[in-house]
């Protein structure tokens, strides 16, 4: 369930659920594109998978965006494949919530990255936050 495999010339991943975007990054480094992931390499691919943001969002979209198909356990324990050509409804739930069965792999759309990127997050203390608040009451 944490299977990565990378497919260079069709430029896409298949990725197990259990696997996490630095076990994802690992894998795509080798070949140059990326997977659009999360920026915390201890993340679940499937949990992000299903709305999350990553360093390269801006530019590429949300990483549900860049899904191309989902094999699936639904409810009626059989096992199917979602994508925008068979079961589309299926797939259409999957990018916007997830749990509509269980996820056994996911394929994402590769990307070229650049080799070098800055990227990184701004915050205030949270009294700082407190203060700014109480300001504008």
């Amino acid at each position: 369930m944490d299977a990565v495999r990378v497919d260079p010339g069709e430029r896409t991943a298949r990725v197990g659920p259990g696997a996490t975007w630095g076990d994802v990054d690992h894998e795509t480094e080798a070949f140059g594109p990326a997977v659009l992931g999360g920026q915390d390499p201890n993340i679940g691919v499937a949990g992000l998978t299903l709305g999350g943001v990553g360093w390269l969002s801006r530019k590429h979209g949300l990483t549900c965006d860049n899904l191309l198909a989902a094999d699936v356990v639904t409810a009626g324990s059989d096992l199917v494949r979602a994508s925008e050509e068979e079961n589309e409804d299926l797939f259409w739930a999957l990018r916007g919530g997830g749990n509509v069965g269980v996820v056994t792999s996911v394929q994402f759309r590769c990307m070229s990255s650049p080799r070098r990127y800055s990227a990184g997050r701004s915050s205030t203390p949270p009294t700082s936050s407190r203060r700014r608040c109480t300001a504008r009451a």
